[in-house]
Formats: C-alpha cells, sequence, structure tokens
C-alpha cells in the first residue's frame, strides 16, 4: 500500500516532468490542493486532474507529451502504479 507522501512524491514528479522545471513550494502546494478538490472517482484520474489544471493543459496535451518523452512517461506510470495503490 502506498503512503500519502509517496503519492504526493509521484504528483510532484509528474506534474515536473510535464512542465519541464522545478515546481516551487507554492506550486506543490496547489498541486495537492488541486487534487485534495478533485471529485473524480479514480485516485489515478484525480491526480491526472490535478496535473491538467495546475498545469493549464487539456488530457489530449499530457497524453502527447507523456508519449514524447520516456521520463514523462514513466513518471505517468509511477504515478497511476503508487495511485492504484494508495489507500485514504
Amino acid at each position: 500500500m502506498a503512503t500519502d507522501a509517496q503519492l504526493i512524491q509521484a504528483l510532484e514528479n509528474a506534474a515536473t516532468k510535464l512542465v519541464g522545471r522545478e515546481l516551487t513550494t507554492q506550486e506543490k502546494a496547489r498541486l495537492v490542493e488541486l487534487f485534495n478538490k478533485s471529485a473524480a472517482k479514480s485516485t489515478f484520474q484525480r491526480a491526472q486532474e490535478s496535473i491538467i489544471n495546475f498545469s493549464s493543459i487539456d488530457e489530449s496535451v499530457l497524453i502527447k507529451r507523456a508519449a514524447a518523452s520516456d521520463d514523462t512517461n514513466r513518471a505517468i506510470r509511477d504515478l497511476k502504479d503508487i495511485a492504484d495503490n494508495w489507500k485514504k
């Protein structure tokens, strides 16, 4: 079972890969806030929605960026694995 800290780290890592730079402390807090506010059914959907809203992209752009970069794709897969094993 994944911990809260592991989920947050995976969320931050995926967002970092998608925006192409390190996130500030305030941005990390905003990302977690967006995750907590999400009403999506699964944890991974909540994570995806928070990244999409945070980075002001749509889902198709997220998919294209993940497909274009091995690092980004790996970060998204890691996030999915951790989200699928996280229990709140």
